[in-house]
């Protein structure tokens, strides 16, 4: 059986008096980059859409390049 291991990725969604704010921390990565997607699209998705949408890269300690 292999052991669990801890995310590698998290991206949060906090309220602000700004708009909402997307805290993101971990490794992004190919596998990673579908969650951090879906969350921004929920966000975005939100009617009235927010004006303003600050998304926090400072947590993430590894980022593949595109391709």
């Amino acid at each position: 059986m292999k052991p669990t291991r801890e995310p590698v990725f998290t991206a949060t969604v906090h309220a602000a008096a700004t708009g909402p704010g997307i805290e993101a921390i971990g490794e992004l990565d190919y596998d990673s980059a579908p969650h951090l997607r879906g969350v921004l699209r929920r966000v975005l998705a939100a009617r009235p859409a927010p004006a303003l949408l600050v998304v926090d890269l400072t947590g993430v300690t590894f980022a593949t390049p595109p391709a």
